[in-house]
C-alpha cells in the first residue's frame, strides 16, 4: 500500500459517480446522520422533557459550564473585564481559574442572543455533540475502510462510548468531533496534497484547543505521532507544520494570558493531584455506574475519571485484529538479540514479582526494594524487541494504517496511566511516558491524565472498523451489523442518568445596587455552582465561586464557615459594600447557617424565598490607617517557646520563613527588638505562600521604654486580618495588625494565645510601622 495505505480504495465504496438506479451519493450520509440523531434522542429522552430547567448528571461542572457560556455573552472575549467575571469576588482574573469554553461561543453565544438561557444552551450543545462526534468518527472510518457498515461501528463506539457517559459533566470534553475531523483532514492531505486539507486539520486542532486545554496538548501528541508515521516527503511535513504553526500563533495570545494570570496567582498542579486523576491499568474494564446496564460485578470500581471501558464489541474486535494481523504477517525466526531482550525482560518481571511478594530483598549486595523499577526495565526491553521485529518493521515501511491506529491505541492508553502507572493501586512503572509531557512548559497544569482516554477510544474505534472490514471483505450481513451496532449502543446507554432540576433564582428586588451576594453554605454539595446559576439572574458580584482551582482566600473562607469559626471572616467583604446573604435550603446544614446569621446582631432578616432565607449585612467603614507612620528599623528578632530554635529573619526574601517548631501552641512567642524607642502603630506579618499558617489568636504587648511589665495593647483572633491580607495580595499575604495608642517601646512581644493541632505559625517577613 503506497501513500496512506488503506484496506479499501481511498474514495470509499460508493465511488466518485453514480450507477443508474442507485441512490444519490449523499443519501447514505443522510441516513447515518438521522440514525445518530435518533439514538441521541433515545439516550436523553428524560432530559428532553426538561431541556431548559434541568441539568444532566449533577449540578457541579454542568452548572459551572452553563455559567461560563453565559459570561461569554456578557463581556467581550479577551478583554480585562472578560478575564475578571464577578465570581470569587473580589478576585481579579477569576476566569483563568477554569476553562473559558471560548471555542464554543460561535454556536452558544448566538443561541443565547436568540433567547436561550444558560441551562438550555448547555443542554442543546451537549445533545448536538453526540451525533456530531459520531458522524465525524464515522467519516474518518469511512475514509479508512470505504464502507459505511464498518464506519458505523467506529461512529457508535466513539460518539456513544461508555467513556462519554462517564465524562458527561464536562461539556468541554464532549465537544470531540474536532478530533476525528482533524485526522480525516491529514489523511485527505496525504491523498491529494491539497493545502485545504492541512488547513482543515490545523483548524480542527485550534477548535479543539479553544474548547479545552486538554485537547491542546493531548491531541497534539496524537497528531505528532501521525506525522512521524505517515509524512515522508518534505512537502508532507512542511505544509501541515505551516498550517499548525499558523493555528498556534492564533492560540498564543490566549495561552500567554492564561500563563501570566495563573502564575500571578501562584496556581500549579501538584504531582499527588495528577497521580490521583490518572487511570489505573484496570481502567480498561471500568465503566461509569450511570452507564452500566450489566450487573455491578461486571466492572471494577474506577478511580476519579478512570472509566476507560470502551465496550465489549470494540475490545473484542481490537484484540481479534491484533491476533489476525500478527498471524497473517510473514513468519521469521527470532534473532538472537531480540531473544536476549525478551529473556532479560522476563527476568526483570520475575525479580519484581519476588520483590513485591517479599517486601523487598537483597542479593549479592544489591538491594531490590522497588519492584516497579524492574517492571519499567522489562517494559522498555519488551517494547524494543517488539518494534524491531521484521513484521513490525515491514508494516512501518508500508505506513500501515491498521498498525498505526493499533499502536496509537496502546500509546494513548499508556499515557492515560499518568506519570506513575499503577495496577489495582500499586505502581508498576516508575516513570511512565506521561512524565515526559510534564517536563514541557505548562505540562504540570493538566491534572487529569486519564482524559487521554478519549483518544484511546477514538483510535480503538478506528481499529475496530478496519478489522471488521478485513474480516468481511465482501460486505457483512445486515443482521450482523445491526446486532453489533445494538451491542455497542447498549454499552454506552445511561439508564441511571440523573436529571437534576436547577434551583429557583434569587429575586433581585430589594437588592441594593452595590450589594455583594453570599450564599451559605459554601463549598458543600455543589452549593457554589448553584449560586453561579442564580447569579445569571441577579447579576450582582458573587463572593461564592466554583472552578478547577480555588483562590487562597476562598479556601480560608470556606474552611472557616464550614468549621463553624467566628463569622468575623466576612468582615473583609463587608468593607467593600453591603452583603445580601442567602441561606439556601441545603442538605442537613440549613438550620446551622440560619442560626449563625440570626446570631449576628447587625444582620437584618429580610424574608423567606423558595431558595432560602435572606439576610442583609450592612457595609463596614474602611479600616483607619495612620498615613503618617513610617517603617521602623528592627534591631533583632528572637523566638521562645516551641519555636525557640527556628531562625527568624526580617528581610524581603519570601522564599525563607520562620516557622514554629510544631503546631501552634499557647505561649509560642516572638520578640521584636527595635533600634530605638518608638511609638508602634502597625505590624505587618507576611505569610508568603503559607496562607494557612496564620496565628489563630495573637496577643501583642510592648515593653515600656522606661522598663516595667509588658503592656498588652491588642489581642484578637486574626482570621479577619488574614482574609484582608489574602484579598490584598495573596502572593505576600501581608497580615496587618493596627494597634491603638501604646507606650513608646524598644521591644514588641507577639504571643499565640490559641492552639491549633495541625498548622504551625509562620512569618515570612516582619515589618514594624510607627513614629520615632
Amino acid at each position: 500500500m503506497s501513500r496512506a495505505a488503506t484496506p479499501a480504495d481511498h474514495r470509499g465504496a460508493d465511488g466518485a459517480g453514480r450507477v443508474d438506479g442507485a441512490p444519490p451519493r449523499w443519501w447514505p450520509w443522510t441516513l447515518v446522520a438521522l440514525g445518530y440523531v435518533a439514538l441521541t434522542v433515545v439516550y436523553f429522552l428524560p432530559l428532553l422533557r426538561q431541556l431548559g430547567t434541568a441539568l444532566p448528571s449533577d449540578l457541579g461542572d454542568p452548572a459551572l459550564n452553563s455559567w461560563i457560556l453565559w459570561w461569554n455573552t456578557q463581556a467581550m472575549p479577551f478583554t480585562e473585564r472578560w478575564w475578571s467575571p464577578p465570581m470569587f469576588y473580589p478576585v481579579k482574573d477569576a476566569l483563568a481559574l477554569s476553562e473559558t469554553l471560548i471555542g464554543l461561543t460561535p454556536f452558544t453565544t448566538p443561541l443565547q442572543w436568540l433567547g436561550a438561557g444558560p441551562v438550555l444552551t448547555h443542554n442543546v450543545t451537549l445533545l448536538l455533540s453526540y451525533p456530531a462526534t459520531a458522524l465525524a468518527a464515522h467519516a474518518l472510518a469511512h475514509r479508512l475502510t470505504g464502507r459505511h457498515d464498518a464506519a458505523l461501528l467506529a461512529g457508535l463506539s466513539f460518539g456513544f462510548s461508555p467513556w462519554r457517559a462517564a465524562q458527561l459533566p464536562h461539556l468541554q470534553m464532549m465537544i470531540a468531533f474536532w478530533l476525528p475531523l482533524g485526522l480525516l483532514g491529514l489523511h485527505r492531505f496525504l491523498d491529494d496534497g491539497r493545502v485545504r486539507w492541512a488547513m482543515l486539520a490545523a483548524a480542527c486542532w485550534l477548535g479543539a484547543s479553544l474548547a479545552t486545554g486538554y485537547y491542546l496538548v493531548f491531541f497534539a501528541v496524537l497528531i505528532g505521532l501521525w506525522m512521524f508515521w505517515f509524512a515522508r516527503t518534505r512537502r508532507q511535513w512542511a505544509v501541515p507544520m505551516a498550517a499548525f504553526l499558523a493555528a498556534a500563533l492564533l492560540m498564543a495570545p490566549l495561552l500567554i494570558a492564561y500563563q501570566h494570570r495563573q502564575s500571578a496567582m501562584g496556581l500549579a498542579r501538584g504531582l499527588t493531584e495528577i497521580e490521583a486523576f490518572s487511570a489505573d491499568l484496570t481502567a480498561i474494564w471500568s465503566a461509569t455506574p450511570r452507564g452500566d446496564l450489566l450487573p455491578s460485578f461486571w466492572t471494577p470500581d474506577p478511580g476519579p475519571e478512570g472509566e476507560l471501558y470502551p465496550g465489549l464489541v470494540i475490545l473484542v474486535l481490537g484484540i481479534a485484529g491484533a491476533i489476525a494481523g500478527w498471524r497473517g504477517a510473514p513468519r521469521d525466526r527470532f534473532s538472537r538479540a531480540r531473544l536476549v531482550l525478551l529473556v532479560v525482560a522476563a527476568g526483570a518481571v520475575a525479580v519484581a514479582a519476588v520483590s513485591w511478594a517479599m517486601g523487598g530483598f537483597a542479593f549479592a549486595g544489591l538491594s531490590v526494594n522497588r519492584p516497579q523499577r524492574a517492571v519499567t526495565l522489562a517494559f522498555w526491553l519488551a517494547l524494543v524487541a517488539l518494534i524491531s521485529h521484521p513484521r513490525i518493521v515491514e508494516a512501518v515501511r508500508r505506513r500501515s494504517v491498521a498498525l498505526f491506529y493499533g499502536a496509537a491505541t496502546v500509546a494513548m492508553f499508556v499515557l492515560a496511566l499518568g506519570p506513575v502507572a499503577r495496577v489495582m493501586g500499586e505502581p508498576f512503572l516508575s516513570q511512565a511516558p506521561y512524565a515526559w509531557l510534564m517536563m514541557l512548559p505548562g505540562g504540570d497544569a493538566l491534572r487529569v491524565p486519564a482524559r487521554f482516554g478519549i483518544l484511546f477510544m477514538l483510535c480503538l474505534g478506528q481499529v475496530a472498523a478496519i478489522v471488521f472490514a478485513r474480516l468481511t471483505p465482501r460486505g457483512a450481513a445486515r443482521p450482523l451489523v445491526a446486532g453489533l451496532a445494538l451491542l455497542i449502543a447498549l454499552d454506552g446507554y445511561m439508564p441511571a442518568l440523573a436529571i437534576l432540576p436547577v434551583l429557583p433564582p434569587l429575586d433581585r428586588q430589594g437588592l441594593p445596587p452595590d450589594a455583594l451576594v453570599l450564599e451559605l453554605p459554601l463549598d458543600h454539595h455543589f452549593a457554589d455552582p448553584k449560586a453561579l446559576l442564580r447569579q445569571t439572574v441577579h447579576r450582582h458580584p458573587l463572593i461564592n465561586g466554583y472552578s478547577g482551582y480555588q483562590p487562597p482566600h476562598y479556601q480560608l473562607l470556606a474552611g472557616a464557615l464550614r468549621d463553624r469559626i467566628d463569622p468575623d471572616v466576612i468582615e473583609a467583604f463587608r468593607r467593600m459594600g453591603p452583603i445580601q446573604v442567602l441561606v439556601s435550603r441545603n442538605e442537613g446544614v440549613f438550620e446551622f447557617y440560619r442560626d449563625l446569621m440570626a446570631a449576628q446582631s447587625d444582620a437584618l432578616h429580610i424574608g423567606h424565598t423558595p431558595a432560602g432565607e435572606i439576610y442583609r449585612w450592612p457595609a463596614l467603614p474602611p479600616i483607619p490607617r495612620d498615613a503618617t507612620a513610617e517603617r521602623l528599623p528592627v534591631a533583632g528578632l528572637d523566638a521562645s517557646g516551641r519555636g525557640a530554635n527556628a531562625p527568624l529573619m526580617a528581610d524581603d526574601d519570601l522564599s525563607s520563613r520562620w516557622e514554629s517548631a510544631g503546631p501552634q501552641t499557647i505561649g509560642d512567642e516572638v520578640r521584636v527588638h527595635l533600634a530605638a524607642p518608638v511609638a508602634v502603630t502597625r505590624l505587618e506579618l507576611d505569610l508568603g505562600q503559607w496562607h494557612g499558617d496564620y496565628p489563630r489568636r495573637l496577643r501583642v504587648e510592648v515593653v515600656p521604654e522606661d522598663g516595667g511589665d509588658p503592656v498588652r495593647v491588642w489581642e484578637e483572633a486574626t482570621i479577619g486580618e488574614t482574609m484582608l491580607a489574602l484579598l490584598e495580595d495573596p502572593s505576600t499575604t501581608p497580615l496587618t495588625i493596627d494597634l491603638p495608642a501604646a507606650p513608646r517601646t524598644r521591644e514588641v512581644i507577639l504571643t499565640v494565645t490559641a492552639s491549633d493541632h495541625q498548622m504551625s505559625w509562620t512569618i515570612a517577613e516582619l515589618r514594624v510601622w510607627g513614629h520615632r
